[in-house]
């Protein structure tokens, strides 16, 4: 009986020292840096809300960041930079495709940002295996620009390019 108790208690607290890292529908993370703050939105992928077009697409994509062949768990939502009194919005076309970034409490120093005179930069991670990415995010504050290098597996040191006006 004791035994039965103890695995008991052994598995519940397995399981609730698990149930913090999953994010709720939507969470956001911030960063604080030099001058400001980024935010980075998240939330979880639910097949059930998307059109049957978008979830074919992500089954048979090879080369989508952070998925290879199955549905995300996550996907970025919005990301935005608040310097200087200013609030800098990215483009949905640079963040959207970025599935199962590591981000949130499962991921506490993945996302970093760094800022210089005329710039600041947003580094992150995603996916696992095959399916694994790094993006690097450059924001020119000067004319509000922002470039998307993405680096994926098996092309880890060529970056594809990506570029967009920041709002």
């Amino acid at each position: 009986m004791k035994k039965t108790i103890f695995c008991f208690l052994l598995i519940s607290m397995s399981f609730v020292s698990i149930l913090p890292t999953y994010p709720s529908s939507e969470e956001i993370v911030t960063r604080k840096f030099y001058g400001g703050v980024l935010l980075y939105e998240f939330s979880k992928f639910k097949e059930k809300d998307c059109p049957k077009d978008l979830v074919d697409k992500l089954l048979s994509c090879s080369d989508c960041p952070g998925i290879d062949g199955y549905l995300p768990e996550l996907y970025t939502n919005r990301i935005e930079v608040k310097f200087e009194d200013k609030v800098y919005k990215m483009p949905k076309h640079l963040i959207q495709d970025l599935y199962n970034p590591h981000v949130g409490k499962a991921f506490p120093d993945a996302l970093k940002v760094t800022r210089d005179n005329k710039r600041i930069i947003i580094n992150m991670s995603g996916g696992d295996g095959t399916a694994s990415y790094k993006a690097k995010l450059t924001i020119n504050l000067e004319n509000k620009t922002v470039r998307r290098e993405l680096y994926q597996h098996p092309n880890i040191d060529k970056a594809q390019v990506r570029e967009g006006k920041i709002k």
